[in-house]
């Protein structure tokens, strides 16, 4: 299932079956269809990998985007409403390569970005940094697997769908092309 429209137009509109889904329905039920409308395209921006966004750590992408369709960006992230609709569109929307590469990444960043504040001022402080160098090969290390195994899913894909058996080579075999 894909994402129609844009967010110039009204996300209902352009999705209408996702209207009546019983975990997005409570969020135009409780800000209205117009709200509801801005309010699912932010959570399409944020989470949809394909987004011209994906590039920017989470944290950033949910003010940027929150301010650029006028929401309160507290309300986004603290509404139960919200968080149950945008984890709902993650399991119909992102692919758990596509998730885990994305959790991976987010995590990659805020910990940089941790690290970056850091001062080394005393003894306490070098051990912490030392510990997280140390660590630094398995975090690489997690978010290349991650990596890989999301471009080994989008190798097996053509025009938004899965390679056929017969091209994949399990057609009658089982086997995989080598």
């Amino acid at each position: 299932m894909k994402i129609n429209g844009t967010p110039e137009e009204d996300f209902f509109k352009a999705n209408p079956q996702l209207k009546y889904l019983a975990e997005f329905k409570p969020v135009w039920e409780k800000y209205g269809l117009s709200e509801a409308s801005k309010i699912f395209w932010a959570i399409d921006t944020i989470e949809n990998p394909d987004s011209q966004l994906s590039g920017l750590p989470k944290n950033q992408r949910v003010k940027q985007v929150t301010e650029g369709f006028g929401l309160d960006q507290k309300e986004f992230e603290n509404s139960a409403t919200i968080k149950h609709a945008r984890k709902f569109y993650i399991e119909l929307f992102v692919s758990k390569e596509e998730w885990a590469f994305k959790v991976v990444s987010d995590k990659v960043d805020s910990l940089f970005a941790f690290m970056e504040e850091l001062t080394v001022t005393g003894p306490d402080e070098f051990d912490a940094v030392s510990k997280m160098m140390e660590r630094y090969e398995k975090i690489l290390d997690l978010y290349e697997k991650a990596e890989k195994r999301l471009k080994a899913k989008n190798q097996n894909k053509r025009g938004g769908g899965n390679l056929p058996p017969s091209e994949t080579g399990e057609l009658f075999t089982g086997f995989k092309k080598a």
